[in-house]
């Protein structure tokens, strides 16, 4: 169907020239994403149109194909973000980079409560938890320490004071560093 598709313009009986057929299998295929490959959580996205482009080329641009290809990559996205989900409702400061999630995940065979316990258990999510506890402690001792993005536009030390140490700094250090280069 899709080979024999055509645009034309329907006021004269010529068709338009150089129609390429893999806008119209990408519109095909866009359609049935939306449709039957849709993220299942609100913490997956959609599959972008570069996704999906991608897949055609790789299937040799058999739309049902890629469709399929499309769904295998959304269904481990919806996976990946339930299995964060469910860690971060243990802990809030655990959390695990999509492929370390995507791993534990084959290694348990799909099963999201054991690749949760297995990623509870892994030493560098549980060191990445620790990281992000002591910088919410030093957060709350410094405010500086760790800006978030609307502290960051906040008014930060006037510039004067801080011209004014930093001179006090350079000064000293380049008087030293001039007594040293004239006594050679």
């Amino acid at each position: 169907m899709i080979e024999n598709a055509r645009v034309g313009d329907s006021t004269i009986d010529d068709d338009a020239v150089c129609t390429d057929q893999t806008a119209f299998k990408l519109t095909a295929l866009e359609s049935f994403a939306n449709y039957w490959a849709r993220s299942s959580t609100e913490l997956s996205p959609a599959p972008t149109l570069v996704e999906l482009r991608e897949a055609l080329d790789d299937c040799g641009g058999v739309v049902p194909e890629a469709l399929l290809h499309v769904a295998a990559i959304q269904a481990r996205r919806d996976e990946v973000a339930l299995v964060r989900k469910q860690l971060a409702s243990r802990d809030p400061y655990r959390t695990a980079k999509f492929r370390q999630v995507e791993k534990a995940l084959e290694e348990c065979d799909g099963n999201i409560q054991l690749a949760v316990e297995k990623l509870m258990a892994d030493k560098c999510v549980r060191l990445q938890a620790e990281k992000l506890r002591v910088r919410e402690a030093l957060y709350k001792e410094m405010p500086m320490a760790h800006p978030t993005s609307r502290e960051s536009s906040a008014p930060s030390m006037p510039r004067r004071s801080f011209e004014r140490n930093n001179r006090s700094c350079c000064t000293a250090s380049g008087a030293s560093r001039k007594g040293k280069q004239g006594s050679s």
